[in-house]
């Protein structure tokens, strides 16, 4: 197991490598001037030019690509063009409170998604089964900025509720972590449905209910267990995209996370903290979709037999 962890921590340089030359590439072709920006108007040229100098600007694409590398591999993501700070206190700062929103998110979207698809599965055509597939339906079209913007409308403008800013207390954070977690709720609770159905179906439920076993027994001990593998890819996949799904709802909640300055860098041509910050957010992805693949072993000895 642990070469294969090794195996793939050592596949993550390259694809750190490819975000960082993507991004690279966004901001050696995105129209304006970061020297102009960073500056103002009133500007003059030879201010410009020496701005430029300063930042390595006017150096060819590929020398301050293999030097912005060189510094990630020693932990040096540069210095914010728009706060004259290093980016990684920066981007280190916020990014617990994109963590938290995300982790409390992905956790709503499980404590609701799994029970409502166990019983839409065993309750298949019912009135509830057809209830929470509407509401799932409705959970992955509705976009969680428009959620978002309606929950304040509703909860703090017409009831007053809820506070629709910050994230310092726990009632700041109901309003987000429903906007951010409606749309992966709904998917775990389709991919828990469509898998237990096809779990209750197979032949090793059958006969454990010929053994007399309780349904309870049956379900929960025989068949949710493995039909909890696909769900378990498709909640990691889901904490990735909430990850970088925060963006708008920090933005709209006014959260000081990493997505909100990330916005603020890219309207500021801040292309240094912008790239560190994407960064993060792809190292994170990586790192959650390894904890799947060990979590994968835990469930399914099948897994965990090739590993020994």
């Amino acid at each position: 197991m642990h070469k294969y962890i090794l195996k793939r921590l050592v596949m993550m340089i390259p694809v750190l490598l490819g975000v960082s030359f993507i991004m690279f590439t966004l901001s050696y072709i995105t129209p304006g001037d970061p020297a102009q920006i960073i500056l103002g108007e009133g500007a003059t040229q030879a201010m410009i030019d020496q701005v430029r100098l300063d930042l390595g600007l006017d150096d060819p694409f590929l020398v301050r690509f293999v030097s912005y590398v060189a510094g990630v591999a020693q932990l040096d993501f540069g210095m914010s063009w728009a706060t004259q700070r290093p980016v990684s206190e920066e981007i280190f700062a916020r990014f617990p409170h994109t963590m938290r929103l995300a982790g409390m998110g992905i956790a709503l979207a499980l404590s609701v998604g799994i029970p409502l698809g166990i019983l839409s599965a065993i309750k298949q055509y019912s009135i509830f089964d057809m209830g929470a597939n509407f509401i799932s339906l409705l959970g992955v079209s509705i976009p969680n900025f428009w959620l978002g913007m309606m929950l304040i409308l509703f909860f703090t403008v017409n009831l007053g509720w809820l506070p629709a800013t910050g994230f310092a207390t726990p009632i700041q954070y109901i309003m987000p972590t429903i906007a951010i977690a409606s749309a992966s709720a709904a998917v775990i609770m389709r991919m828990t449905r469509s898998s237990m159905l096809e779990c209750i179906r197979q032949d090793y439920v059958r006969t454990a209910r010929a053994k007399g076993l309780s349904e309870r027994t049956v379900i929960f001990r025989h068949a949710l267990k493995n039909a909890l593998i696909p769900v378990t890819t498709t909640a990691g996949l889901s904490f990735g995209f909430l990850l970088g799904g925060a963006v708008l709802t920090e933005t709209i909640f006014a959260i000081p996370g990493l997505g909100m300055f990330m916005v603020s860098a890219l309207f500021t041509r801040d292309w240094p903290t912008a790239i560190g910050g994407v960064l993060l957010i792809a190292l994170s992805f990586s790192f959650v979709n390894l904890m799947v693949d060990i979590l994968y072993a835990f469930l399914d000895p099948r897994i965990r037999s090739q590993y020994q």
